[in-house]
């Protein structure tokens, strides 16, 4: 004889109860996970902006600069300026040189860390043979 048993202790509402927990924590979870890469994108697009308006302001430092080295070379060829002077003023260029680069290389940086925040990096990665 088969039976079916009429009261099972309130399992079955206990299961679904706790169903609905680990869907709604789940849900709460995407959430999170979601608003942490809103965050991150958004820290991300705040620093390549800021490193291309760094990268802007040292561009026109260069050409400052070198213009700054031509004016002492020829001050140095009259006989106007040290050599020490000279020195330091190609020492200021160099230092200019090296910002320039340096900043160059961290918004390339950044721009990597933005592509792969949205998965162009991987896009990209995936279409090219």
């Amino acid at each position: 004889m088969a039976s079916v048993p009429i009261f099972d202790g309130f399992n079955r509402n206990r299961l679904e109860q706790n169903a609905r927990i680990a869907e709604e924590k789940s849900k709460l979870q995407l959430d999170q996970t979601q608003l942490q890469l809103d965050a991150e994108a958004e820290q991300a697009w705040a620093q390549y902006q800021n490193r291309l308006q760094l990268l802007e302001l040292e561009e026109a430092n260069i050409l400052l600069a070198r213009e700054n080295v031509a004016i002492a070379l020829e001050r140095y060829r009259l006989g106007l300026l040290t050599p020490l002077a000279l020195r330091e003023a190609q020492r200021t260029q160099l230092d200019a040189e090296v910002r320039l680069l340096d900043i160059r290389y961290q918004a390339k940086q950044a721009e990597i860390v933005l592509r792969r925040l949205s998965s162009g990096l991987v896009q990209e990665g995936t279409t090219q043979p």
